[in-house]
């Protein structure tokens, strides 16, 4: 009897997890079919904003490490963030999209303004400009250049 149940847990459970990876599977399909057919329309301003970011932030990690000033490229990062958020023009879910990377933008740069070391700065940094890589994947502008 204790074989029998313990044979039959099995069975449920490897059933369960199979279909729990096919369930997986078609969720992971529909999301890259959505991605590859629609991209989101992004205002030149909002585009220009988050590749300003991007090329500051790549331009910075090429400097000699005794020019780098990080409360400079901090200030500059939030006042892109600024320019982006009052020159935003964009309206439902590509507005909703583009807030989704903001907001971690926004946090990431307060979380290295409150760093404690430039390790710490830099990994932020590093999560800001893998932000930005998104938004060009996600997101489409005439006006930007990539």
């Amino acid at each position: 009897m204790r074989y029998f149940f313990y044979v039959l847990l099995s069975i449920i459970v490897i059933t369960s997890c199979v279909e729990s990876a096919s369930e997986s599977k078609e969720v992971k399909t529909e999301n890259k079919e959505r991605e590859t057919n629609k991209r989101m329309k992004a205002n030149a301003e909002t585009s220009e904003g988050m590749l300003m970011m991007k090329h500051m932030i790549i331009s910075f990690n090429e400097m000699n490490e005794e020019d780098k000033n990080y409360a400079v490229l901090l200030g500059e990062l939030s006042y892109q963030c600024d320019y982006i958020i009052k020159n935003c023009t964009m309206k439902g879910d590509d507005y909703t999209e583009l807030h989704k990377m903001l907001e971690p933008i926004l946090a990431s740069i307060q979380k290295a303004k409150n760093a404690d070391s430039n390790e710490k700065t830099d990994a932020e940094l590093k999560i800001i400009v893998s932000i930005t890589e998104l938004f060009f994947e996600i997101f489409e502008s005439d006006q930007a250049q990539v």
